[in-house]
C-alpha cells in the first residue's frame, strides 16, 4: 500500500462534510464552503501518503534535482487524444503557456508529469531556457503501446501482463503528489488525474492556486 487507508467512520464524516459544505456554499456567498473545498479536503483524507510512500517522494525529488518553487505541469497525451473529442495542445502551445505563468511569477523549473515519454524533450526544444524537471522513469508503460500499427490500450496491456503495475502505480502517484505540491499549476481538466491534482493542491494550500 502507497497510503494510509482510512477509517470507515472518517469515510463517513468526509462524506457528510461534503453534503453539509455543499447545502452551506448554497445559502452563502463564503466560497470558502463550496462543494470544491470539501472534496479536495475528502481527496486529500483518502490520498494520505503513508511512510513508505513519502520517502519514495523525497528520493524522487532528490532525483529530479527539485529545489526551491516550481510550476507543476501535467501533460495526458498518449491513447487519450482523439477520444471523447479531447484535443491536445502539442508541446508549442503547452510552452508558450508555461513561458507566460514562468514570467508572470519569476519562476524558472517546472516539474512535467507526463505519459508521453517524448513530450520533455519536445518542451526543452521550444523554450530551452526553462528548467524542465521530471522523475526519471520508464514513461512508456503509461501511455498507449502500438503493435501491429494497433494502440493498445493501457487497461489492456495491464490485463494481458504487459505492465509493471506495481512500477506504473508508483510513478503515478509520485507525479500526482509532485503536481498538488507545486505552487504554480498547469493542467487540464477533461484529464481526471488533472483534476485530482488540482483539487489535492486547493487542500494543501487552503486555496486555490495560480
Amino acid at each position: 500500500r502507497l497510503v494510509t487507508p482510512p477509517s470507515y467512520a472518517m469515510h463517513l464524516e468526509c462524506r457528510n462534510k461534503t453534503a453539509r459544505g455543499a447545502g452551506e456554499a448554497r445559502r452563502s456567498s463564503s466560497p470558502r464552503r463550496g462543494t470544491l473545498w470539501w472534496m479536495a479536503l475528502c481527496l486529500d483524507l483518502l490520498l494520505r501518503p503513508n511512510e513508505m510512500m513519502r520517502s519514495l517522494l523525497r528520493r524522487a525529488k532528490a532525483a529530479a534535482g527539485i529545489e526551491g518553487r516550481y510550476i507543476g505541469l501535467h501533460v495526458r497525451h498518449g491513447d487519450a487524444c482523439g477520444n471523447n473529442g479531447r484535443q491536445c495542445l502539442g508541446a508549442g502551445g503547452i510552452a508558450g503557456e508555461v513561458r507566460r505563468m514562468a514570467f508572470l511569477y519569476q519562476v524558472t523549473q517546472v516539474v512535467v508529469a507526463t505519459d508521453s515519454p517524448d513530450m520533455i524533450q519536445h518542451l526543452q526544444a521550444h523554450a530551452p531556457e526553462i528548467s524542465w524537471l521530471h522523475v526519471p522513469a520508464d514513461r512508456t508503460q503509461g501511455s498507449g503501446s502500438t503493435m501491429s500499427g494497433h494502440v493498445w490500450p493501457q487497461m489492456l496491456r495491464t490485463r494481458m501482463g504487459l505492465l509493471d503495475r506495481r512500477a506504473v502505480a508508483e510513478l503515478s502517484i509520485i507525479d500526482l503528489l509532485l503536481l498538488a505540491d507545486a505552487d504554480y499549476f498547469i493542467g487540464q481538466f477533461s484529464s481526471a488525474f488533472s483534476a485530482v491534482a488540482f483539487e489535492l493542491s486547493v487542500a494543501r494550500k487552503g486555496t486555490v492556486p495560480p
